[in-house]
């Protein structure tokens, strides 16, 4: 093997794995104590071209050291996202090299195109798996907020808002999908409130409502959704950039 097709199907390959670790710290953007994976391959690209030959072709996996946040999650979605589209474009730039028109068979692998379309397929059960994670927390946070005014008599049973409890998984590759570990439960005795004009007031006019709160509902909702159409353009890009590997012609 040449180094010219050595470097490109390191390259193409490596691609596909650093898109599969992008696309899982954009799935685990909201996960707790979720700390953001790094992929370096070019580094050994370059030495690779600057004569250290393909022996020197090995990625590095690491971890990122940007700083968390409150939940201790330090995913940089905006950050994610740019590499993602960045990595699509090198990755079709790099197929339609391989099957560059010049009369040298080396040139012209078609398994390159294969190679890199497989490994870019990877990427869609990590986002969907967000995908999922992001539905199930959409749906709590409905719940919450549709049953935010039940009202109950202080010691009977009263809506308990629902808290999912996202963790990562592991699908085989590179990038860490996640899932639903558990949903928790809030407050069974909720919240009481002096109105003895109400019916279900006990004695000392105190009912019970939900311990919804609606400020922190209502911001979990704008990052649900947020995340929800993270992902979901994290599959239509692959997609489309499955798309296009594949009707590359040589």
């Amino acid at each position: 093997m040449s180094l010219t097709i050595g470097v490109l199907g390191y390259a193409l390959d490596n691609l596909g794995q650093a898109e599969q670790v992008a696309a899982g710290n954009v799935a685990n953007d909201q996960t707790p104590g979720y700390t953001a994976k790094t992929y370096d391959f070019e580094s050994s690209l370059r030495a690779a071209m600057a004569g250290g030959g393909t022996a020197t072709l090995t990625p590095t996996t690491g971890l990122s050291p940007a700083p968390a946040g409150t939940n201790g999650n330090n995913v940089d979605l905006a950050h994610e996202m740019v590499d993602m589209s960045g990595y699509q474009v090198q990755a079709q730039a790099g197929v339609r090299r391989s099957f560059h028109p010049v009369p040298d068979p080396e040139r012209r692998h078609g398994s390159l195109r294969w190679w890199h379309a497989v490994s870019t397929f990877g990427v869609l059960p990590i986002a969907g798996s967000g995908l999922n994670v992001d539905q199930t927390w959409l749906d709590t946070i409905g719940g919450n907020i549709a049953n935010a005014n039940d009202q109950s008599t202080p010691g009977k049973p009263v809506y308990r808002p629902e808290y999912i409890d996202a963790v990562p998984t592991a699908p085989g590759g590179p990038g860490a999908g996640v899932g639903v570990g558990a949903i928790a439960l809030g407050s069974a005795k909720g919240v009481l409130q002096y109105d003895p004009s109400n019916p279900k007031a006990n004695k000392a006019g105190y009912i019970s409502r939900p311990a919804v709160d609606m400020a922190t509902e209502m911001v979990g909702l704008e990052a649900a959704q947020a995340n929800y159409q993270a992902n979901a353009a994290v599959v239509r890009d692959a997609m489309n950039a499955y798309d296009a590997i594949l009707a590359i012609k040589g």
